[in-house]
């Protein structure tokens, strides 16, 4: 799971990306290669007044939205309701193709019912837990397809996978 490390540290100085994945005050939801993170609200109000960190615009845009829950994908998928922000940084392959989107967001429906249907933890949006949830799902589903269809691999074949990467990952 996903959570605040909730210490009330105030955080005043600009970060990198790099910086944020290693920055001591930030719990987070580490896969084997601790790509995962989740800031604190203090530390998204850092993000939030610095423009060059990665996800300042998100932040933006989602506080503009009337705090909806914003996932931008790219080489970090960042997620954010205005609040919180979390990002997964976890390679999935270097093969693109139509269709992953759709099934980044098919998961993304699929987590955020379950979360809302179980009451995941009450200090964080259930759909940042839910967005975070499916892009690591999706990532994990594109590099085992990748894996086994290489340059040929296209979204039914991830979509194969996804059974075995959510057995894997949420045992």
């Amino acid at each position: 799971s996903v959570f605040p490390n909730g210490n009330g540290q105030e955080t005043s100085k600009s970060m990198n990306a790099s910086q944020l994945l290693n920055h001591p005050s930030i719990q987070a939801a580490k896969d084997e290669k601790g790509t995962g993170l989740l800031l604190s609200e203090s530390e998204t109000e850092v993000a939030l007044k610095e423009p060059t960190h990665p996800a300042h615009y998100i932040i933006r845009l989602a506080r503009a939205f009337g705090s909806v829950t914003i996932l931008q994908k790219g080489a970090v998928d960042i997620i954010s309701d205005g609040k919180y922000v979390a990002a997964n940084a976890a390679f999935g392959s270097p093969r693109r193709c139509g269709g992953q989107g759709d099934v980044l967001a098919g998961t993304t429906g699929v987590f955020l019912n379950w979360a809302l249907s179980t009451g995941v933890n009450e200090d964080i949006s259930p759909a940042v837990v839910a967005a975070y949830g499916a892009s690591v799902l999706t990532r994990r589903a594109n590099s085992m397809a990748f894996t086994k269809h290489k340059r040929s691999m296209v979204t039914p074949d991830m979509i194969q996978e996804i059974g075995e990467a959510f057995e894997e990952l949420y045992p």
